[in-house]
């Protein structure tokens, strides 16, 4: 059985004690990072919204 990549993500997050990056990708809002009007990241929830 497969992983889903966010799990491995969050594992991986977890392990190395990446608390931040765990709550930014596990919120259940939409979070999302730009750096002049690109974006650079999102969390799911912002990804399911928009696709």
């Amino acid at each position: 059985m497969e992983i889903p990549i966010e799990d491995q993500a969050a594992t991986e997050n977890f392990a190395l004690g990446e608390f931040e990056a765990l709550g930014f990708m596990a919120a259940p809002i939409g979070l999302v990072i730009t750096e002049n009007w690109v974006i650079q990241a999102c969390n799911t929830a912002f990804a399911d919204m928009f696709g």
